[in-house]
């Protein structure tokens, strides 16, 4: 663009001095002021046009550095969420191995179990955990068997689940009462064992006749 403008200068500088003597006769007359010599209106009014495109083209020019040098700059990064994931506040009032629920409540509360029981209960009050979801999750020599997803409907709620046993499944068991954020809130063991031998019934002994004589 500069290039352009000194050119059509030029073009215009050498078309007014190819002007007729008689239109610049009147310079030829002009004397030196202050030891200067005047120059032509003309080639003067274009002379300051060039200069005004010059810095016009300049100012353009700088204004595109700006925008140039602008748009390199990196975005700043977006803000970090610091947001912390809600935690689930309860816990386990009881827990317990049994063998049986009557009227929602354990029958008994056991440690072991002989193999000669094909089911176990594990039974849990939870308390503060309304409107969550609690897991049983059920571990034989911490292998996992099963997860059983359970509703929480009240502020102390009453659950349980079961587990049918195979009578090779003798050793340690474990039911974990886990809640919706993964946290284990209590862990009840069983000794699962094998059950001794029934005792085989006692032969009655018979009382034989002893023909009369």
């Amino acid at each position: 663009m500069r290039k352009q403008s000194r050119t059509h200068m030029m073009v215009a500088l050498v078309a007014a001095l190819s002007l007729p003597l008689v239109a610049i006769a009147g310079t030829d007359a002009d004397t030196e002021v202050d030891g200067a010599s005047q120059q032509s209106p003309a080639i003067e009014a274009m002379q300051e046009a060039a200069a005004a495109e010059d810095t016009a083209t300049e100012a353009a020019t700088q204004q595109e550095a700006a925008e140039a040098d602008e748009s390199s700059q990196p975005e700043p990064a977006a803000a970090e969420d610091t947001t912390q994931p809600a935690t689930v506040s309860g816990s386990i009032a009881r827990a317990t191995f049994t063998t049986g629920i009557i009227e929602r409540e354990p029958r008994d509360m056991i440690e072991t179990l002989g193999n000669d029981s094909r089911m176990v209960y594990y039974f849990t009050e939870a308390a503060g955990l309304e409107g969550t979801t609690l897991i049983h999750r059920w571990e034989y020599q911490g292998r996992v068997m099963a997860e059983v997803p359970i509703e929480i409907g009240g502020p102390r709620w009453r659950v349980y689940s079961t587990k049918n046993l195979e009578p090779g499944w003798t050793g340690e068991w474990q039911v974990s009462a886990v809640d919706e954020s993964g946290a284990v809130l209590q862990t009840t063991s069983l000794t699962y064992t094998k059950a001794a031998p029934a005792p085989e019934p006692a032969e009655e002994e018979s009382e034989s006749e002893v023909p009369a004589s």
